[in-house]
């Protein structure tokens, strides 16, 4: 997308949510952890409903679903294979006798294993040559939101053109789909793997996701066109958030998102999607107002764009880094300097790949233009 035709709250809004996943998932602090889960616990559903956001009816459902293929899974299993051998050889170091077949095995088993919910377990613990607290393991984390996304879009693919046509549909078909997530919860003994088990919930925001690009909600709040009735909606719309967030135990539904039920029960479900809904909007609202801070919507913006490369790999170099840093001063355990290194590195290394693969690209279609 050219810049001039990008919004410029969404870029930022995906800037801000991918460096509190990096700070969430890097920072050994339970303070930071609790306050992050309670008010910002709602990120990834931010991702799935930007996913969606930029969805244009009426290209079919196997031409959106090879278009994704390629945007999800390539990178998702290019990304396992570049990690499992750096993991390999970084652990080979320690344990020469784990060959590279059976860890790759055994990775790829973690993977699926480690999304498991209840009864699909690893038989006789971890498998050989993964060890929990790994390099591998937590290089793992990354996966789990790029399987999820994918299959989710299988079946928003699915509904999405019938659904787009009429407000009503739309509500219609959130409403079932959370319900068969409800359904699956209560009646299904044993969840998926790959911990897909609330893929129908996903589908149902990005559902949302798509319906709010057809009222271009985020052009309407970046161009600030208030009357009294949009004012009003912000208000409560930030009312709700911050009750949420102080009152309500399940806001974001981090129980839902690791496939559990809230303390509401089946209602945890809806409740779930209502605070989505609401962190989303809210979201969008405050990238906007950081619009107007040039020192810190420029970096978020560029932070934004390229969220993929980010979410791929921060893990494993933030992991690296903590781990060589700890080695390197003595640390038996990463103190809070040497999370924050993590972060800041991690994301820099990350950012740089991602611009190595966007020149990449463009050499190589300049070269096949020329020819």
């Amino acid at each position: 997308m050219a810049e001039k035709q990008r919004i410029q709250c969404v870029d930022i809004v995906k800037g801000l949510a991918i460096l509190v996943v990096v700070v969430t998932h890097l920072v050994s602090s339970q303070a930071a952890s609790d306050f992050i889960t309670r008010f910002f616990g709602g990120l990834m559903g931010v991702f799935f409903m930007l996913s969606s956001y930029f969805y244009k009816p009426g290209k079919g459902y196997l031409n959106n679903v090879r278009k994704r293929f390629f945007q999800i899974i390539i990178p998702f299993l290019v990304y396992n294979l570049v990690v499992v051998v750096l993991c390999w050889i970084y652990e080979s170091i320690k344990c020469p006798e784990y060959g590279f077949l059976s860890y790759l095995q055994a990775y790829w088993k973690r993977i699926i294993d480690s999304g498991s919910l209840s009864v699909i377990q690893s038989a006789g613990g971890p498998p050989r040559g993964v060890r929990a607290g790994s390099i591998a393991t937590m290089a793992i984390v990354p996966s789990w939101f790029l399987n999820r996304m994918f299959f989710s879009e299988l079946i928003f693919f699915a509904v999405a053109d019938w659904a787009l046509k009429d407000v009503r549909r739309i509500a219609a078909s959130i409403f079932a789909l959370l319900t068969v997530t409800v359904l699956y919860y209560q009646f299904v003994p044993v969840h998926a793997p790959l911990m897909l088990d609330n893929c129908f919930a996903i589908a149902a925001i990005m559902l949302f996701g798509a319906y709010m690009r057809q009222i271009d909600l985020a052009t309407f709040i970046e161009q600030r066109k208030w009357d009294r009735k949009k004012i009003i909606v912000t208000a409560v719309f930030a009312a709700l958030y911050i009750a949420a967030g102080f009152f309500l135990t399940d806001f974001f539904g981090k129980g839902l998102i690791m496939g559990q039920f809230g303390t509401a029960g089946s209602l945890s479900v809806y409740i779930w999607f209502l605070c989505q809904v609401i962190f989303f909007y809210t979201m969008l609202f405050l990238g906007t107002l950081i619009a107007h801070v040039p020192f810190l919507s420029a970096p978020l913006k560029l932070i934004g764009r390229h969220t993929l490369m980010i979410l791929l790999f921060h893990m494993f170099f933030g992991s690296v880094v903590k781990t060589v840093l700890a080695f390197a001063f003595g640390y038996e355990s990463a103190p809070v300097w040497v999370s924050i290194a993590g972060v800041v590195l991690s994301v820099l290394f990350s950012l740089c790949l991602s611009l190595l693969r966007d020149r990449a690209k463009t050499c190589l279609a300049a070269r096949k233009e020329a020819k």
